[in-house]
């Protein structure tokens, strides 16, 4: 599939909310002591809020106000979007996957904003979006494809040339009336409409797994990475992947960080991209082993293009090693001592914000808040 842009959905596409607005429904009718309706979720996900609201009240023949039925579910849904609903399995690795596609994104959902924005801050995913869209701007529900295109013209990006991920029909149904590709993603809610999603939609999906993959045309001129997988031996087993590609069960490829100590004692860690997951996190500095690498080769190379620091072979130990099966990589720590000032380094814009020299008890603080990378799980180890 050709696209330069994906407009994703929130409720049930990429956020495991679903069951939070059932128990919310369920709540709302009972203190009226009215029985749910077997579609009644299906009938209002698709709806902006004030069109469910309209419809709740119609169908009940309530009277309530559109705004203080509103003002209910977004009492009660408040404290779920900003604390408590995550993401749905695998829907990080895409969305990481085609940020490195430079692809750009945007969220078209019906929820207001006050819940979605707490909702994606939580979740580490809001920098990674490019536009935010809701139904509240265009008056109208995803019926009509207003949220989609104005999605697109946020983006900059022509209709034709954006891909919409969404699990409800009507959603799917006005993607392709804005001439967009459409990728139908299955909810338990809407399994019942899932015939119909398959037949119009350009792709159906359980899940991000299989997710479209954009053509390499669209790296804007980057060179593909690519990666030697091994075996659970660590040893090579003949098979590359380029980054982003699906890496194949019981397979691995190899990742290194490098921590650098100066004369004082002192740790250099480097602040993660707002854009990148784990947005501004502290950490040492890190990436893949390329095709072709050993894992000191990989090291001294990440080290040079993320801070412009040039390490030689000799003063490097080997402090750690991992086999992390929810990443599939063997993971290996290197420790290097080099006394640097940090205004001669250079650092990598897409990567790196701000580095900073921190003494041992300031980076163990550092990790006891939470403020570094959290795959970083062996402070002891490196401090010891």
């Amino acid at each position: 599939m050709d696209f330069n842009a994906a407009i994703f959905d929130l409720d049930g596409t990429i956020l495991d909310s679903m069951d939070v607005w059932e128990h919310i429904d369920i709540q709302f009718l009972k203190k009226r002591n009215l029985p749910v309706p077997e579609n009644y979720v299906t009938e209002i996900c698709a709806r902006s809020f004030e069109e469910a609201a309209q419809y709740t009240i119609d169908l009940f023949g309530l009277q309530e106000t559109v705004e203080g039925i509103i003002e209910e579910w977004n009492n009660m849904a408040v404290e779920e979007y900003s604390n408590h609903v995550g993401l749905l399995p695998h829907a990080l690795d895409y969305l990481l996957r085609l940020k490195e596609h430079g692809i750009k994104l945007a969220v078209a959902t019906g929820l207001p904003e006050k819940l979605y924005i707490p909702c994606l801050k939580n979740n580490s995913i809001l920098e990674l979006f490019d536009a935010l869209c809701s139904t509240d701007e265009v008056q109208r529900g995803k019926e009509y494809s207003d949220v989609f295109e104005l999605a697109a013209r946020k983006l900059g990006v022509a209709p034709e040339h954006c891909i919409v991920f969404d699990d409800v029909l009507p959603a799917i149904k006005s993607a392709k009336a804005a001439r967009m590709l459409a990728g139908g993603i299955y909810d338990k809610y809407s399994a019942d409409q899932r015939t119909e999603i398959e037949r119009i939609a350009d792709i159906y999906l359980l899940d991000f797994r299989k997710a479209p993959r954009p053509p390499r045309s669209t790296q804007r001129g980057m060179k593909m990475e690519k990666w030697d997988l091994y075996n659970a031996k660590r040893e090579k087993s003949g098979i590359t992947v380029c980054r982003g590609e699906i890496i194949p069960k019981e397979l691995y490829h190899l990742s290194v960080s490098v921590w650098i100590v100066n004369q004082q004692g002192q740790y250099l860690l480097s602040q993660r991209h707002p854009k990148k997951q784990y947005p501004l996190y502290w950490e040492c500095t890190g990436g893949s082993v390329l095709s072709g690498e050993t894992s000191l080769q990989g090291a001294i190379r990440e080290v040079k293009e993320e801070l412009g620091i040039l390490l030689t072979p000799g003063s490097e130990k080997l402090i750690y090693q991992s086999r992390r099966e929810n990443v599939q990589d063997f993971y290996d720590v290197w420790l290097f001592h080099k006394d640097i000032k940090i205004e001669e380094m250079r650092l990598q814009e897409t990567e790196v914000v701000d580095v900073q020299w921190v003494n041992p008890d300031k980076l163990f603080e550092m990790f006891r808040l939470k403020h570094l990378h959290p795959l970083i799980t062996y402070v002891d180890q490196l401090i010891g």
